[in-house]
């Protein structure tokens, strides 16, 4: 057996922090999102795709580039979220140096 593996319990052991449902209690489950107490959890706990809500930088455009590999590289191994941020910082600190 695995050291780092807990052993199986014996066969229906019973659990009573944890009981097994019965017909009863799945006729009488909700989903949470039709749970109204539930609608702010629901909000932290599920994640809408996108950008989260109040980050839109209308001081930003979008552009499309094609970047050589060793420089997506260079800003991806400090970890592979956030290189393009970390890209954003250095084309930013770059252009508001004086001109020569």
């Amino acid at each position: 057996m695995d050291s780092d593996r807990l052993p199986a319990p014996a066969n229906d052991a019973p659990d009573g922090d944890n009981p097994e449902w019965t017909d009863a209690d799945f006729a009488r489950a909700r989903a949470a999102t039709a749970v109204p107490e539930l609608s702010s959890v629901m909000d932290v706990l599920v994640r809408k795709p996108g950008r989260p809500a109040g980050t839109r930088r209308s001081d930003r455009e979008l552009v499309s580039m094609r970047l050589p590999r060793h420089v997506i590289a260079f800003f991806q191994r400090e970890g592979k979220k956030g290189w393009q941020t970390r890209a954003i910082a250095a084309l930013e600190r770059i252009a508001m140096q004086p001109d020569p």
